[in-house]
């Protein structure tokens, strides 16, 4: 008997279904055969045959299932992958279904087919030849707006302008086009500037409509390192007024990676001064990255701000710029000096402080800040305490071997509890650590076990650890358990403890990281009296797990403190009445069964809240 979850050859995938889009089913019926389908690799590999006729049977009902599942190539039963190549019955059928989406004007459909057709023979992409030919031509012929925009927004797919593409889309309409063109600027992005192209007679077709900022768009995009230089320092020496040398500046600040900017910098600086700050400092991460070589220009500015004692430009340097090390030498240097008075001595730290550079995507941003090394942390906790308590604190991050056995040893000594709960929030979380980690790892496992033992503030010494955590700490909760003491502790072994302090509880429910949410729930799902009254306490901030995007290992634990929450009618009726609600979430996921049995929990302890047709019906002998 062959095993049900080996994957299946792609010809038996495609001859079920074939023989499923012949079969006589209706629309619900097709989807769930689908359904059953859907796990066999190959399966999205058959777009070109199951998805023309699931559009035309019902375009508005198996759209998203179509694009959930189109792929452009196969992969077999044996795991190997391959093109779908758009030839011979491949292209009968697709070409067939592409003239249906463009009828359509269904833009994603139409991207995603139009992208399949015109795709390279050799190598991957599109072919821009092919694909710009195609655009021109619908584009030309659209007799309005509303249509020009709508060709556009179909071939808003990735590919590369040429500059007479370019210019012809934008004399047609330059409203429409603009943004499209500087979407689909030829790539401007590779290593260098060697390869960089200013298009001059589309820079000036923009500029004699007033199009200034098109103009200056293409100069940012294309120009080359040695035209910019020659640009930027011939207005240094012609621009007067500070505030339109910094305007004129910033149009025509160059974008891309590995640029050669750093040396033109100094000279504007050598040049214009403190005038030409607003526009230097605040493009600094665009001009030098501590991960490159060579940093040219960067060490001659840094001496420069030092010798002019340009303290904000010599601290933005030290902070965006600077290799870990240098940065902790410039800090240590500063600590050293008893000479200058410890009022500027602190200022002058404090302007190190904050994030050096950040990435923000939708739903997720990401800041760099500079470690500290132990010697630096152990100088600024001996000159100022303060300074380590409050903003450079933010810079004591554990990375794969770096410990602070020497500044944990002075947090201990001096009973730092605020200090000691943040570095070992950094430890906590390390599943794979060197020798030095693991050292302090110990101490801290030794130092909360004995708070513990004590009882002496555990349950808010132990959630402040927790509630420490950022966001996408814990890689693997499994294996930070398995290896690590001091997480075993905070997480497992004292969840108890905990409930001694409710406030420390409501804190962890609202924490950043989810398994610190998820360890509240287990916490406040125990059968306790004191989880029950922390439960309904907290009653508000329970009630949205029924409701939000949580795993399965989550959820259930939440379902056990919403259980607990339930203790009196009030509280009840309002989780009965949000658990009735999530039945009707249509996640495939969610697991129904156990929210099903949460309502009859509540139900049985409390019958007065049954509906009419949740009462027990006892059936007897007729008598």
């Amino acid at each position: 008997m062959a095993d049900p979850k080996r994957p299946r050859k792609p010809r038996e995938v495609e001859r079920d279904v074939r023989n499923l889009l012949a079969a006589p089913l209706d629309v619900d019926e097709l989807k769930e055969k689908l359904d059953s389908l859907v796990e066999e690799p190959a399966f999205n590999g058959l777009t070109w045959i199951w998805g023309p006729n699931l559009y035309e049977r019902d375009r508005v009902r198996f759209r998203p299932f179509i694009l959930r599942h189109f792929a452009t190539f196969l992969i077999d039963h044996r795991w190997n992958w391959r093109r779908v190549r758009w030839k011979g019955s491949v292209a009968e059928s697709l070409d067939a279904w592409l003239g249906r989406v463009d009828d359509e004007d269904d833009v994603e459909l139409f991207r995603r087919l139009i992208a399949w057709k015109l795709e390279r023979r050799v190598g991957w992409g599109i072919d821009h030849g092919q694909i710009q030919t195609e655009l021109l031509r619908r584009y030309g012929r659209a007799r309005t707006r509303a249509e020009r925009a709508v060709v556009l927004a179909k071939f808003d797919i990735w590919f590369g302008l040429d500059e007479s593409a370019a210019m012809e889309l934008y004399e047609i309409d330059s409203e429409a086009s603009r943004a499209f063109i500087s979407r689909h600027l030829a790539s401007t992005w590779a290593w260098g500037s060697e390869r960089r192209v200013l298009w001059e007679q589309f820079a000036e077709l923009a500029k004699s409509r007033g199009d200034d900022d098109l103009a200056f768009q293409l100069y940012r995009r294309q120009v080359s390192a040695k035209r910019w230089t020659e640009d930027v320092l011939r207005l240094c020496d012609t621009v007067h007024v500070p505030e339109d040398l910094v305007e004129e500046l910033s149009k025509r600040h160059p974008e891309g990676w590995g640029l050669d900017l750093g040396k033109t910098v100094h000279q504007i600086v050598l040049k214009r001064g403190r005038e030409s700050f607003p526009y230097v400092i605040p493009r600094l991460k665009t001009i030098w990255s501590p991960w490159v070589w060579g940093r040219p220009g960067y060490a001659e500015l840094l001496k420069l701000a030092k010798a002019r004692d340009w303290i904000d430009l010599w601290a933005a340097l030290i902070r965006v710029c600077a290799k870990p090390d240098e940065f902790n030498k410039e800090v240590r240097r500063l600590l050293q000096d008893h000479v200058m008075a410890e009022a500027e001595i602190q200022q002058r730290l404090l302007a190190l402080v904050g994030v050096a550079r950040e990435w923000n995507f939708p739903g997720l941003g990401l800041a760099q800040v500079h470690q500290l090394d132990d010697t630096t942390a152990c100088a600024i906790y001996d000159r100022f305490p303060e300074l380590l308590r409050g903003p450079f604190r933010l810079h004591l991050q554990v990375g794969w071997n770096a410990a602070f056995d020497g500044l944990l040893e002075r947090l201990l000594d001096h009973e730092e509890e605020e200090l000691i709960d943040f570095l070992a929030s950094r430890y906590v979380t390390r599943a794979w650590f060197g020798k030095g980690v693991d050292r302090a790892l110990e101490r801290l496992s030794d130092y909360y076990e004995r708070l513990r033992e004590e009882k002496k503030d555990f349950a808010r010494r132990a959630a402040a650890v927790l509630n420490h955590l950022p966001s996408y700490s814990i890689w693997s909760y499994d294996a930070l358990i398995e290896k690590s003491r001091l997480a075993r502790l905070l997480f497992e072994r004292a969840a108890g403890d905990y409930l001694d302090d409710a406030r420390a509880m409501s804190d962890l429910v609202e924490a950043a990281d989810i398994h610190v949410q998820a360890f509240a729930y287990r916490a406040l799902g125990r059968d306790d009296p004191r989880a029950k009254a922390i439960a309904g306490e907290n009653l508000e901030l329970l009630l949205g797990t029924l409701l939000r995007t949580l795993r399965r290992r989550t959820r259930l634990p939440a379902f056990a403190a919403l259980r607990n929450a339930a203790n009196s009618p009030e509280n009840a009726r309002r989780v009965l009445q949000r658990a009735r609600e999530a039945l009707d979430l249509p996640d495939k996921h969610y697991p129904k069964e156990r929210l099903v049995g949460l309502i009859g929990q509540i139900l049985h302890d409390w019958p007065e809240l049954r509906g009419a047709g949740e009462r027990p019906v006892i059936f007897g002998a007729a008598s």
